[in-house]
This record gives C-alpha cells, structure tokens and sequence, in this order.
C-alpha cells in the first residue's frame, strides 16, 4: 500500500446538515468522506469539500466505516478486514482477519466488532490480537455508549461489549439482522416469524415498547444520524420507515444499489447514472449528482466521515425532568443492577445536573449505588405514582433524583424520585387464568395480604420446610420479608414454578445470586440466596456450574418443573441454614403475594423435570448417550467436556447435580450442525455449545468414546 498526500491530513471536517428551508444546489458537495475507486488501480481517496487531501494505494473493496475520530476506516475486500490507519507510516495496512462477513466500529472507543464466515463474533483493539466474545452471532451493533452490544442469534440478544451478562430480548422471531439508534434508545430488527413472515421490529434495550413496521425484505437496517428515520430494504426497493408518522416512504432505489445516509434527510445512492443524493424533505424526493473531484472516478464505495444531526423524531425521554432542589441531584445513565430485597439497584451514570441546572457529561461512566425509600416516586406524563423496585429494570435509561450532592462515592444515595422511558407495565399480558390482587387492598410496601391460591410447582424438589412468615419484620424493622423461606440442605435442585421466561440477575448485596421467572400466567416467581460457594466450602467463589442449571441463560423459555439451580445461602443468608427465599409477585397490580397459600397447594416433584432435546443422535447397543453444555476443549487429548443435563443407556434422563462428562472424539472426527448438513471438527467447537453424544463408556459415569454426536451453536 502507498500513501499520497496531496494537502495536509490535518483534523477532519464534521458533517452539518443543512436547514430544510435552504435552496438546494445543483450538485450535491459533501465537505468529507472517503471512497473506493475501481478501474486500471484501486485506490482509497479522502475527500475534503471537494478536494481530494489524501490518496492510499492498492486498497478495494467496501468501506465499512470510519472510526470515531476520523483516524482509521474499515474495508472489507472479499472477506478480508483491513483496517487503514491515515496517519501510520507503515506502507501496508493491518489485516484485522481474512474470513470476514462483517464489522462495526464502536461509537466511543477504538474498538471494532467483527464477525466471521462461520458466524463467530469477535471483538478487535489496534495493536491487540482480535478476542472470541460470542460463539454464534451475526449483524452485531453498539450501543451510543459503546458499552453494550446487541447482537442476532436465532434470537435478538444484548450484553455487555466484552458478551458477559447476556439477556436475551425477542425470542419469537428468527432475528437476521440488528442495529442500534445512534441515540441508544431503540433497537431494530429484522425478524422472520414461524410462519415465514420477515418483518421490522422496534425496541427499548429492556425488551418493552415493542412495536412492529411491517413486512420487510432480509436486508440491511440503517438508522439515519438524528434516530427519526430508517433505511430498509422492502419488496427488494430500498425504502424509508419514519418512525414520528409510523409510516414508509418508498425511494424507488433498487435494493441492489449501494446506499449511505449523508444527513438526516438525505441518502446517497449508487445509481446507473454515478452517485445521487436524494432529499426526503422535498415531496417529490429530488435527487443531485453528487460532486466528485475530477481526478475520482468509477466510484464502487463511499462513506461520510460523521454527521451531526440538527432534529430529532421525538422530545428526549427526560425532557420534563425538574431540577434538582439544593443538596440534591438529577443523575442519567442506565440500570445495571436491581437487588429487589435489598429494595436498591445501580445505575451507571452518564451525566450529573446539580440544583444551579449545571448539567456534566462524564467522560468516564461512573456507577452510583441507590436503595429506596417508603416514599420513592416515579415521574410518567406530568404526574407522580409510588415507584417500586420492580419497576426498575436492567439495561433501561432512568434519569433519577437523589438525596446527595456527590456522584460515586461508597455511600448509597437515596431515590427521591425517577423517569423510566415506556409504559409502568413492563410484563407480558397473561395468557393463562391466575387471579390478581384487589389493588385496594395493596399497602404501603407494594404487599398484599389476599390468600391468592393458584397452580405452581413447589420450588423446591422433594419438598422443603417453611412457615408463613411472609411479612415479618427484617433488617431491624427496616423493611418487610415479602416471601417465604423454604429451608433445604445446599445444592437442593430448584424448578421452575411455572411456565415463563427466565431472567438471571446480577449478584445482590442482600438476595445473592438470584433469577426470576417471568409467567405466562401474570406472575413473577424469585429465587433469592442460590449458592455460591465450592463444593463442601463456604468460601462465595464457586462459579456458575454450581448456581445454575448447565447453559441456563437470561431470555430462555422454561416449562413447570425444569431445573433452574441450587439452593444456597448467598447474599444475606451466610448467617442462616442454606435456603430458598420465593417470592411471587403479581406483573399486573405490582406487588408482593404471600406464596405460602400456593405453596401448600403445590405439586412437589421428586425430581426436576426433563425437556429432551430434539435429536437424530441415538444410542447403540451398550452404549451410553449424553446430553449437556460444553465447558471445556483439551484439543490435545481431543476431548470435550461436558456439563451434563441429561444422561442413560436406554434413553435420556435428567441430571440435577454437577456432573461432568468427558466424551473422547476420534481423530478426524465430525460432529454434526442440529438440523443442518454441516459438520464441525473438534477444532470448531465453542465453549457453550449444546451437545448430544452417543457411544462406549470408557469409566462408568464420567467418559465415553464418542461414535456420533450432534450439536447446537446458540
């Protein structure tokens, strides 16, 4: 690669957007973006109000995109990832990885995000070598902040930028592609339904305010700069859904023609007649030659370097927020951690507004630690309403008010009050009979003494010891025990009480590791203090092999009964017997029931309830089949460990205590794609791959030689 400069490099220019009103020239100029030019000599050129200021040889392909700071831009040229850093002397560019499909440039760090050919997400830092954070994923995006990614699976998931803590978001549609609003307040997706009907799809980052645009092809979704507006492909015409009058606007660009947003209401487009830019602020949707210097042609690629948008679609979600009172605060960011019995959650702060109306946006996001009070309130639509902890939920935006003056600090701050983006009532509608509290009857501490009695499973297997003692007073008469203690022995199986989705928590102070169970039936069922200790210890280290059930996740759908993990004393509970504490709380009045009526009525189970997967892999004479979560690969020995579910000779049965397997794979080996002719080598396997296996037990219960197996990827 060589370089020419023909004007200083120098700091780039940012993007205006013009004013609507503005006469429209001629010929579209855009002060500067970069292109690829094909012909005799590949070359990437930078272009500054018309003028060519930078030139580097021997590069083709697709720009991807530029880095924030305008320093570095990502190719793509037949599936290698070359990364262009303008000011580096060296003559050939770094090649990040050379089987790529796709990557994304964070919006506030120089990290890039890039997925390979066989769907292996990974995350890559200049003079860093690149870093496997999600085994099976395509489309990934960021966050605004860059500290989250969503990313598509099957299903629509988010985590953290480094894949810990994912949750899972829209599990009903088979999601192919996703992408983040440039103000962090939306995702998009396009999903495929059961019945084959792809269609695009808008969320908060919590997974509420879901809403449907209409059928769409599988294409490429890209927000404009201001978040009002989207570009996706429908009826194989690229086409513009405008999310202010939940309406499209069809562009008459074929979806085959390269296209980039320029403004925010304007798209340049690939057309048989060069480079247009088309105005979606004029009715007739007139479009210009885009200008290029004279020396540029054969243009196969263009990028602007950043835009700044001058209009939004919507007021910001805390543009009613008051300010602050004297010795108080008003602080913005996001929800990172809800400890529901401590009453008390973190939020990881963007910006600080003092009672002068001083607003400060941190460099660095800061975590403030809140706890609640008896009067606690939520803002929604100009009135006040008693804010509950569960009405707070991970990943949502919250802009709070604080007792206190200073961010940060190790003292938890009280929560005078809070703005939640969406709706109060984050749950799904019931789909099965439950009956719901009286919400006269609902007290001060959002608890109801009603003896609803309705259908669960006993949460613990083989049943446990408790008393109804749900109300007593905890924490010196500080607060209210709003469940029921269900006193077992340590790593004593936990089920699900009933059909719903699963939420696992971030460790609480006071509730320990805990998950919850979201109900088609109106309920939420909590399971608080699950262990956390190694086997016969009580050192609060163990890792998740002894909390949860082997490859449980945030987002999975479970059914009455399924093993979810094991009873513990984490948390508050290390100065007590090991136990469950349950809680049922009602989705539609919110507030705590006292479970202690359900409970004796409930189905004790003597043991957890086994979900067979669907597989081809059976079991010979003799042999041994296994079915689990991959922990481990000691490719030198060609083994892989499994974290078992399921187990037997003549079929398969459950496992709910740790156990693991090692099933030894042949030398050149294959190991089945579930529903797919594909086939990996022991090589290819991830960690966190489900997988089935059948063959000869070499030591009784623990190791088999492995004849055929099967896998799944997510």
């Amino acid at each position: 690669m060589k370089r020419v400069c023909r004007a200083g490099i120098g700091s780039l220019a940012i993007l205006a957007v013009a004013s609507q009103g503005q006469t429209q020239p001629k010929s579209s100029i855009l002060p500067t973006f970069a292109v690829i030019q094909s012909g005799i000599a590949s070359e990437l050129r930078i272009i500054t109000e018309g003028q060519v200021t930078q030139t580097i040889l021997n590069i083709r392909g697709d720009i991807l995109g530029w880095r924030r700071d305008g320093r570095m831009i990502a190719v793509l040229d037949a599936g290698k990832l070359i990364v262009v850093d303008r000011e580096s002397k060296d003559e050939d560019p770094a090649v990040v990885d050379e089987n790529v499909s796709e990557a994304v440039w964070s919006p506030r760090t120089d990290e890039l995000l890039y997925v390979n050919r066989d769907q292996e997400l990974y995350r890559w830092k200049p003079g860093e070598p690149p870093s496997l954070i999600v085994p099976h994923a395509t489309s990934p995006t960021w966050d605004s902040f860059g500290g989250r990614i969503a990313y598509a699976s099957t299903d629509l998931w988010i985590s953290l930028e480094d894949g810990s803590s994912p949750r899972r978001i829209i599990n009903d549609l088979e999601i192919s592609r996703t992408a983040w609003s440039p103000d962090g307040r939306r995702i998009a997706s396009v999903g495929t339904s059961k019945k084959g009907e792809t269609s695009l799809v808008l969320c908060f980052p919590d997974g509420s305010e879901r809403k449907s645009a209409g059928p769409v092809d599988r294409s490429l979704i890209l927000w404009s700069p201001s978040s009002a507006r989207l570009l996706v492909s429908r009826k194989k015409v690229w086409g513009v859904y405008d999310l202010a009058k939940s309406s499209w606007i069809d562009t008459g660009i074929p979806a085959s023609s390269k296209v980039a947003w320029v403004a925010s209401r304007k798209i340049a487009c690939q057309t048989k007649n060069g480079w247009q830019v088309m105005d979606l602020a004029t009715d007739q949707k007139e479009t210009t030659p885009l200008e290029f210097p004279e020396t540029v042609n054969h243009v196969q690629s263009l990028s602007p370097v950043a835009i700044v948008a001058v209009e939004g679609y919507e007021p910001p979600p805390f543009g009613s927020a008051k300010r602050p009172e004297p010795g108080q605060m008003r602080i913005q960011g996001r929800v990172l951690t809800v400890d529901p019995m401590a009453e008390s959650f973190d939020i990881q702060v963007a910006s600080v507004t003092n009672s002068n109306g001083t607003e400060i946006h941190l460099a660095k996001d800061i975590v403030q630690h809140v706890v609640f009070k008896d009067d606690s309130r939520r803002e929604y639509q100009g009135d006040y309403y008693r804010l509950r902890v569960d009405d707070v939920r991970q990943d949502a935006e919250i802009s709070a008010v604080l007792d206190g003056v200073q961010v940060g600090g190790s003292d938890a701050l009280s929560l005078l009050s809070a703005i939640i983006p969406g709706t109060p009532n984050l749950y799904p509608i019931p789909s099965t009979k439950a009956p719901q509290p009286d919400s006269s009857k609902i007290e001060y501490d959002a608890t109801t003494r009603e003896p609803l009695v309705f259908e669960i499973v006993f949460p613990v297997i083989r049943g446990a010891r408790y008393s109804n003692d749900f109300l007593n007073s905890r924490g010196g008469g500080s607060r209210r025990h709003k469940g029921n203690d269900l006193m077992a022995k340590k790593m004593t199986p936990l089920v699900a009480a009933f059909d719903g989705t699963v939420e696992i928590m971030r460790k609480g102070s006071l509730s320990g590791n805990y998950l919850q169970v979201v109900g088609d039936n109106g309920y939420t069922a909590k399971y608080m203090h699950m262990n956390d200790d190694d086997p016969g210890q009580d050192n609060d280290k163990c890792d998740r092999f002894y909390t949860f059930a082997p490859g449980l996740k945030s987002g999975d759908r479970v059914v009455a009964g399924q093993f979810l993990g094991y009873v513990g004393n984490s948390g508050n509970a290390k100065t007590t017997a090991p136990h469950c504490h349950f809680e049922l709380y009602s989705n539609v009045a919110h507030c705590n029931i006292n479970p202690y009526y359900s409970l004796q009525k409930a189905q004790v189970l003597p043991a957890p309830r086994y979900i067979a997967p669907r597989t081809q892999v059976a079991a010979g004479d003799g042999e041994m089949l296994v079915h689990g979560v991959i922990s481990r690969i000691e490719l030198d020995r060609n083994v892989v460990v499994v974290d078992v579910l399921g187990m037997g000779k003549s079929g398969l049965a459950c496992v709910c205590n740790p156990t693991k397997f090692w099933v030894v794979v042949p030398a050149g080996g294959k190991i089945k794609l579930a529903n797919s002719s594909r086939e990996y080598d022991i090589k290819s396997l991830k960690e966190g791959y489900e997988i089935v296996a059948a063959g000869q037990e070499l030591k009784q219960g623990t190791s088999m030689q492995c004849r055929t197996a099967e896998i799944r990827t997510n």
